[in-house]
């Protein structure tokens, strides 16, 4: 039996717009802990530099709830005490010290947001995003 063809206003385009309209993602700022299992095979994490002492980590992907493409630059936390910042120089010194005395954490972790940019329903005026927030953890 043929497939009925679809109306003409009820196209869409599976590359830009993964979900048909009837699928659509309305937004929400209600936390999903599955969103945060989703997000370890949507995102992919790259340390720069590449270097056992990464001083960020970029994230590119897809939102585990929406599914449009994402990306982050996340800065590597280091507490100094006594320090409230310092330049990317500084930091390398600091980070490459922890290494030689073996006290350098291997992983970051932080709370990600989804920054789509895409109309969602129900989106607050301020916002261009499906509103899901989810924990990333890289490890290096």
């Amino acid at each position: 039996m043929a497939k009925k063809p679809r109306k003409a206003n009820s196209y869409y385009d599976p590359f830009h717009d993964p979900y048909p309209p009837e699928k659509r993602v309305s937004y929400s700022d209600i936390i999903v802990p599955v969103e945060t299992i989703r997000a370890k095979s949507l995102l992919i994490p790259a340390l720069r530099p590449k270097s056992p002492a990464p001083l960020y980590i970029d994230i590119e992907g897809d939102c585990p709830r929406c599914a449009h493409s994402i990306s982050d630059h996340h800065a590597v936390t280091i507490i100094v005490k006594g320090l409230t910042s310092v330049s990317d120089d500084i930091k390398q010194q600091i980070i490459e010290s922890l290494i030689e005395e073996g006290t350098l954490p291997h992983s970051e972790e932080w709370v990600m947001r989804c920054n789509c940019n895409q109309e969602h329903d129900f989106q607050p005026d301020n916002d261009k995003s499906c509103g899901s927030r989810f924990t990333v953890n890289v490890t290096w």
